[in-house]
């Protein structure tokens, strides 16, 4: 196996990486700051790299020869950085050689690397230091950048989808920014979902000032300031404010959100004197928790200090909030939300819940929640739940002696309340503790109808049913239809008659009673029975195959199958069914009769 010597050379380094040069002097150790004066065009992620190779006697490499680079982070042991870089057929002049290498992704931070060399399946030693060049110094950790006048002092952009600038640290600040007369930090995006100012940790954002704590400004809808913690008791943003008149945080956006807060509690503002939050625009506060309180706010100071003061203007909404599993919005004083609609067109409070409370109010003395609208609706409750617990308007009263959970009142000629069912359930239900149902009472207070727990019902008029009979449900045969004559089955069940002037006839199967008896009204009409007419008008099935049939007639079972006929004279005691109301002059069809089993 042949032998080479290896005395390599490098001319760029990790220079050529990061846009410098190989020529001037080293910056002291103690001074690394550098004036910077254009901003260059980015570079490929490789670098140059340039040597000379002998053989063993010491003459100088010919032809072409396979190149192989590895990285390492340490001069004789430690571990490779990334993969083998190979480089088949280098050309070889008098044993110079020159490549272009690709510099190993996320190892050039400023750590120290060495080069290991192998030519023709060979790996040469020593490994060969990596060095950089004095311009690229300024940017090794610790270094400073200095410029003056009115450019950026840095200037960084990110053309694809990460952070432009990304600042960590285990103890100290990931990014501080410190100005005499403008912004210490100043971030701003126009476009995307990128936020301008973005931080992270125990305090994602610290601001203080004795105007405007932290003020993030967005164009197009995306985030003015977005912060973000996830250690307990930590604070996403904290704004604090000490002059007077000065605002801790303040979220301004011309089409999106000013502010937005998501978490535990998503925004807390509490203020001692004045309100402890406002938001004005085109929804004034929009917040969202997922397992707590969208908003939290209170408020130590006297009328008119709110909690919460929301104005919109136009169709604008004041305030907008909505929890996912807990409560949108909570509130407590003397006046828990105060809702006012001058515009005539919008809603004074609108709550829409999907699992939780739409809206909840809770007073100890006055008016838990009270909607006017003079052209509107006063409150909409709109919920997506299912049953009792997660009903879209829910009233609950705690007074145990005449507490009342619902009270309307209606000054016009239209219904008092309109309830409708779009869909198969009830429209209405009405459950009870062992008490009474319903009372209907007039203006003075005297009951007029009611329905009492035990389903005992009771009115001063008369009940009117559109039905002609009364009708008692009696177990029966399968296959009867309305209109059949029917008897006493040998089981007691109904059958349709197929004897003429039958003993054992019961009445007629009833086609549309007006009352029903003996069906349960929870479990309504009980399998396997038919109402039975047994007072009142019913149409029945007759035929004249004994004579054509007149008003007045008595009227028996036929010969033919469910039809009744004309008695005639002298019917058997417990033949007739009932007297015929209507004509029939031939063959077969249906009369109107008055039942009256004789």
């Amino acid at each position: 196996m042949p032998r080479f010597r290896l005395p390599v050379v490098v001319l760029a380094g990790l220079a050529a990486f990061i846009g410098g040069t190989a020529e001037g002097a080293a910056p002291s150790p103690l001074d690394r700051s550098i004036h910077v004066a254009t901003q260059g065009q980015v570079v490929a992620e490789r670098f140059s790299y340039q040597g000379r190779l002998t053989d063993g006697g010491g003459q100088p490499l010919t032809g072409a020869h396979d190149l192989s680079f590895q990285f390492w982070d340490d001069a004789t042991a430690g571990s490779q950085i990334g993969t083998d870089l190979a480089v088949p057929g280098t050309a070889l002049s008098d044993g110079v050689f020159s490549v272009e290498l690709d510099a190993p992704a996320g190892a050039v931070d400023g750590r120290a690397l060495w080069l290991r060399i192998g030519v023709d399946g060979q790996w040469m030693a020593p490994r060969q230091a990596v060095l950089a060049v004095p311009y690229a110094l300024s940017l090794r950790p610790g270094a400073r950048i200095v410029a003056d006048g009115m450019a950026p002092l840095l200037a960084v952009t990110n053309q694809g989808g990460g952070d432009g600038l990304a600042g960590e640290s285990n103890s100290g600040a990931g990014v501080r920014g410190t100005s005499q007369m403008e912004d210490g930090v100043f971030g701003q995006t126009s476009g995307g979902f990128g936020a301008g100012v973005r931080g992270q940790g125990p305090t994602g954002v610290f601001g203080s000032g004795a105007l405007v704590g932290v003020s993030g400004y967005s164009e197009v809808g995306d985030i003015g300031v977005l912060g973000t913690t996830s250690a307990d008791g930590a604070k996403g943003v904290s704004g604090v404010a000490t002059g007077l008149g000065g605002t801790g945080v303040v979220g301004t956006s011309d089409r999106g959100t000013g502010m937005h807060g998501t978490g535990e509690v998503g925004v807390r503002a509490d203020g001692s004197v004045g309100p402890g939050l406002i938001a004005q625009g085109t929804i004034g506060l929009s917040a969202n928790g997922t397992s707590g309180d969208g908003v939290f706010a209170s408020s130590a100071g006297t009328a008119p200090s709110a909690a919460v003061h929301g104005i919109g203007t136009g169709d604008a909404y004041g305030g907008r909030f909505s929890s996912s599993g807990g409560v949108g919005l909570w509130v407590s004083g003397a006046e828990g939300i105060h809702a006012e609609d001058s515009s005539g067109t919008a809603h004074a409070v609108h709550g829409v819940a999907t699992t939780s409370d739409a809206i909840k109010g809770e007073s100890t003395d006055g008016a838990g929640v009270v909607g006017q609208s003079t052209t509107y609706n006063a409150v909409i409750a709109a919920g997506g739940g299912s049953g009792p617990e997660r009903a879209a308007l829910r009233s609950i009263s705690t007074h145990n002696a005449s507490g009342m959970a619902a009270y309307f009142t209606n000054n016009s000629g239209y219904g008092n309340t309109h309830l409708n069912n779009s869909g198969s359930g009830e429209v209405l239900v009405l459950q009870d503790n062992g008490g009474r149902f319903l009372r209907a009472v007039d203006q003075s207070w005297d009951a007029k109808f009611r329905l009492e727990g035990n389903g005992q019902a009771y009115a001063d008029g008369a009940w009117n049913a559109g039905g002609a009979d009364f009708a008692e449900l009696l177990p029966a045969a399968a296959g009867l239809a309305p209109g059949d004559v029917l008897a006493i089955g040998a089981d007691g069940r109904l059958v349709r008659t197929t004897t003429a002037y039958a003993a054992t006839v019961a009445g007629v199967y009833s086609t549309a009673p007006g009352f029903v008896g003996g069906q349960d009204a929870d479990e309504g009409v009980p399998a396997g029975t038919v109402p039975l007419a047994v007072v009142g008008v019913v149409p029945v099935k007759a035929s004249a195959e004994n004579g054509p049939i007149k008003p007045g007639d008595l009227l028996v079972s036929a010969a033919t199958a469910g039809h009744a006929m004309r008695a005639g004279p002298d019917a058997p005691q417990g033949t007739v069914i009932g007297k015929a109301l209507g004509s029939l002059a031939r063959g077969t069809g249906t009369v109107r009769m008055l039942a009256s089993l004789q």
